[in-house]
């Protein structure tokens, strides 16, 4: 966030050098002449003029590239979660079809064996039975893996995808957004339009004198909030003053007197805090 604005003469725009020794200057190019005072105070508008325009435009960009950096880090932490997702089918998923065809088998092989035995054909026929509703069971289950993993690895190419073009988005605005031009502990957007209003006003013309006004506004209004928490507590220490003064004292410790207790012991605490 550049300050520099060159003195330029109102005439004809040459390139002036004041010296805060001399009264007046003179225009080398058209020969004008022209108060000290009133160029460098035209360049001080200038300058605050500019800034303030500068100030506003880096909080509309800071929050654009809040935005763009938490958008960016939502969509990496959705790839990361449907990257932790099991994609690979469970082993018992292979054995549907050998089971099948071994329940085939052993249905065969009984009737072969027990086919004079009505009582061993059921018990085998109830075997099979039950062990195709298992393995039936089995399948649909892996139907649903499957395709609980398909619409993951579709969702995981499109997140990917977002990504992409969410990590591009910031990369192409941070060319064109220089973040250290104002320090870390100004980057907020209170501080942000007091100091645009500081040059709205007139009240500085660079930016360390900006930063220097809100530091001592910041620090009047810290100093507001001591002495509004000091007068509470006073309150508070005159309350407790005339609890104190009515409270009837007796030789027993009772809940009343654990309650004062307490009272004291939370009042002490804050004004220590303070």
């Amino acid at each position: 966030m550049s300050e520099l604005i060159k003195y330029t003469c109102p005439c004809c725009g040459a390139n002036l050098s004041p010296c805060a020794q001399e009264k007046t200057v003179k225009c080398l190019f058209c020969g004008s002449t022209f108060s000290t005072s009133a160029i460098t105070d035209r360049y001080e508008q200038l300058s605050a003029e500019k800034l303030a325009r500068s100030t506003a435009k880096y909080k509309a960009d800071l929050i654009t590239y809040t935005q763009l950096r938490c958008n960016a880090s939502v969509i990496a932490d959705e790839v990361t979660a449907l990257s932790q997702q099991p994609s690979e089918m469970p082993f018992w998923s292979l054995l549907i079809m050998p089971l099948y065809a071994l329940a085939a088998i052993f249905l065969f092989v009984m009737i072969l064996i027990s086919a004079d035995n009505m009582a061993v054909m059921t018990f085998s026929s109830v075997i099979f039975i039950a062990a195709v509703i298992v393995l039936t069971a089995m399948s649909i289950k892996k139907k649903n893996l499957k395709l609980k993993a398909e619409e993951n690895s579709k969702q995981l190419r499109i997140k990917l995808d977002m990504l992409t073009k969410a990590r591009g988005e910031l990369e192409e605005f941070e060319k064109n957004f220089d973040i250290q031009a104002i320090p870390e502990r100004y980057r907020n957007s209170e501080t942000l339009d007091y100091i645009t209003d500081v040059f709205k006003t007139k009240q500085a013309s660079k930016l360390g004198d900006a930063f220097k006004l809100y530091d001592k506004h910041s620090h009047y209004k810290r100093m507001e909030e001591l002495q509004s928490r000091q007068v509470e507590l006073q309150q508070r220490q005159l309350e407790i003053m005339d609890e104190l003064a009515a409270y009837d004292f007796d030789d027993t410790y009772d809940d009343d007197d654990f309650t004062l207790h307490e009272t004291l012991k939370a009042f002490n605490k804050q004004g220590n805090d303070l």
